[in-house]
Parts: structure tokens; C-alpha cells; sequence
């Protein structure tokens, strides 16, 4: 019985930290990626709601003294969106032509961040959400949609790659590996044990959300695929 106890923990433990992996290199190589074109990776209401989400459960973990994998995970993402926020406010401006957001591009990028910051916060809150398992799916939903929208707008692949993509696909699809078997409702009572001892049911809300999720980030992945090959085509043509 302990054995096996042992061996289920151990899986939800390798498939979160799967997911910490892939999710630090895709925030690795999204600054990578912007330092080379001059761009920022992440669209902007994505980005401030994963700060928002890192700095809330950052200070939540260190109130509950877990200086464990949970911070190790933590404090590292957030150093890094910081690190993506300083490319935005440096080359944001530049992908605008309107005056007013180009004059007022440091204003624009504080206010989506406060802005996002109260909603997840609000979303924690209502849910009991004591790890951000229904906040974390939600905003990447909207994280998925938008790195299309940002692909199609842009027309190009400046600020982004297909290794972006693949890394950020693998660090969801972990995290819904997790999910599976690892998420109560709530997981207050879940602090000195990483994850749950014990089956939990995936709830409905994180499967619908991950189902839209998968289905966007394939389909970046596709987009990213066929802008890159059009741009071989064309830089090969005579």
C-alpha cells in the first residue's frame, strides 16, 4: 500500500515537474527570441496575467513557509515575466501606430497588468482557487488564443518560433497530466505533501479549458509552421 502511495506521488511529481521544465524554457526562449528580433514574445494581456498569477501564489507560498518546489518553480517564472515585461515596455511601442498608445506605452503596459492582476486575484478569490489550478487553465486559454491573434497580426515570426511553441504545448499538456488525478476542488490542506496522496478527479471546468487550450496551441503550432516554411520559400527564391 505505501509502495504504491509512493508511486503515484512520484508521477504527479515528474508530471509537474515536466511541466515547470517546458514552461521555463518557453519563457527562456521567448526572451531569447525578443532579444534577437527587438520585439516582446507574449502578448500583453497574457503577460500580465501570468505576473499577476506568479507574484499572488509566490507570496502565498512563502506565507505558508513552503520553501519547497513550489518556490523553486515560482520564483524563477516570475524573475523571468519580469524579464519579458522590460522587453515589452522597451520594444511594446513599436508595434503600435496609434499616437495615444505609442505616447502613453509605459501607462498602457502598468494599467493591463493592475488590470489583470485584480481579476485573477478576484477569480482566486470567488473559486477558493488555493493554487490557481482554475485560474492557471483559464488565463492560458486565453494565453493560447492570443499567441494566434499576435501570429496573424504580425504576419511574420518576430518575438516567436516554433520552439516557443512546441515547449509551450508540452508545458500545458503536463500540467492536464497533473490535473488528471491531482485536483481537488481546492487544495488548502495539500501544502506538505507537494500532491495530493490519494486519486482526485479532474474537475469539468479544467478539462473544457484545457480541451480549448490544446486545440489553440496545435493550431499555432501549425500557423508557426507554415509561416516559417513561407519564409524559407520566399528567402530561397531566386
Amino acid at each position: 500500500m505505501l509502495a504504491a502511495l509512493d508511486a503515484y506521488a512520484t508521477l504527479g511529481l515528474l508530471a509537474g515537474a515536466l511541466s515547470s521544465g517546458f514552461w521555463t524554457l518557453t519563457y527562456l526562449l521567448i526572451i531569447r527570441q525578443g532579444r534577437r528580433d527587438r520585439t516582446y514574445g507574449m502578448p500583453l494581456p497574457a503577460l500580465g496575467a501570468n505576473l499577476s498569477w506568479e507574484l499572488i501564489f509566490l507570496v502565498v507560498t512563502l506565507a505558508h513557509g513552503a520553501l519547497d518546489a513550489r518556490l523553486a518553480m515560482l520564483l524563477p517564472w516570475t524573475l523571468l515575466e519580469v524579464g519579458i515585461v522590460a522587453q515589452c515596455l522597451r520594444y511594446g511601442r513599436d508595434e503600435f501606430s496609434h499616437p495615444l498608445i505609442v505616447r502613453h506605452w509605459p501607462l498602457v503596459v502598468a494599467g493591463t497588468i493592475a488590470l489583470a492582476f485584480a481579476i485573477v486575484l478576484a477569480v482566486v478569490i470567488a473559486v477558493d482557487d488555493a493554487i490557481g489550478w482554475y485560474a492557471a487553465f483559464g488565463q492560458n486559454l486565453m494565453m493560447s488564443i492570443l499567441f494566434v491573434a499576435m501570429l496573424l497580426r504580425r504576419r511574420s515570426l518576430r518575438g516567436q518560433s516554433m520552439a516557443i511553441a512546441i515547449s509551450k504545448l508540452l508545458g500545458t499538456l503536463f500540467a492536464f497530466v497533473l490535473a488528471l488525478g491531482w485536483s481537488p476542488p481546492t487544495l488548502h490542506a495539500h501544502w506538505d505533501t507537494l500532491v495530493p496522496d490519494r486519486y482526485t478527479p479532474i474537475s469539468p471546468v479544467i478539462a473544457a479549458l484545457y480541451a480549448g487550450i490544446f486545440a489553440f496551441d496545435v493550431i499555432y503550432l501549425v500557423l508557426v509552421r507554415r509561416v516559417a516554411r513561407s519564409h524559407r520559400l520566399t528567402a530561397a527564391a531566386p
